[in-house]
C-alpha cells in the first residue's frame, strides 16, 4: 500500500508520517522502518521503529537491510555498507559493513545473506573489532560465467575442468 502525504510547507506533514509510523508499530507483525535525512526526529518516535539515517546508509546493498529486519534485530542498527570493490584481475567482491548486530547473528543468517544478495560467500566472514564493528564479506556471484567457481551452500571452491 502506497499513501502519499502532500501539502504546503507546515501543514504537518511530517508529524502525520511519524504518527503512522508510530501507529503502524503497534499493530505491525514485521519491522517498522523510518528513513530520513537527519536525525532530529529520531525521538518521536516509539522505540520499535527502526530509524535509519540516509547520509550514513549507502544503499548500494540494501538487500542486507532485508536479512537483518526482524524483531531480534530491531534493537541494532542497520549494517552500513562503507567498502565495496573487486579485487584487481579476480572476479572476487569484497564487502566491508559497519555494524552493531554481533557475529554470532552474521553466522547464523549466512545463507539468508547470501540468498537475498544472490552471491556465494567465499570461506568465513571476517569481524573486525579494533576499528569498530566490522564485518568483511568475500564473495562471487552465483551464476559466475566462466565457471571457475562452485558455489555450495557453505561457501565456493575452485572449480578444475577436465
Amino acid at each position: 500500500m502506497v499513501q502519499i502525504l502532500a501539502g504546503e510547507k507546515g501543514e504537518g506533514k511530517t508529524k502525520r508520517l511519524i504518527a503512522m509510523a508510530n501507529e503502524a508499530s503497534a499493530t505491525a507483525e514485521g519491522c517498522i522502518v523510518f528513513v530520513d535525512d537527519d536525525n532530529s526526529r529520531m525521538y518521536d518516535l516509539n522505540h520499535k521503529v527502526r530509524f535509519v539515517d540516509t547520509p550514513k546508509f549507502i544503499m548500494d546493498d540494501p538487500d542486507i537491510f532485508r536479512v537483518f529486519s526482524d524483531r531480534r534485530d530491531v534493537k541494532n542498527e542497520a549494517p552500513i555498507l562503507i567498502y565495496k570493490r573487486k579485487l584487481k584481475g579476480k572476479d572476487i567482491t569484497v564487502r566491508e559493513f559497519y555494524t552493531t548486530i554481533p557475529m554470532e547473528r552474521w553466522q547464523q543468517k549466512r545463507e539468508a545473506i547470501a540468498d537475498i544478495m544472490d552471491i556465494c560467500i567465499l570461506g568465513e566472514m571476517e569481524y573486525s573489532k579494533n576499528n569498530g564493528n566490522k564485518i568483511v564479506i568475500k564473495s562471487v556471484a552465483h551464476w559466475y560465467e566462466s565457471q571457475k567457481y562452485y558455489c555450495r551452500v557453505l561457501g565456493a571452491v575452485t572449480f578444475e575442468q577436465k
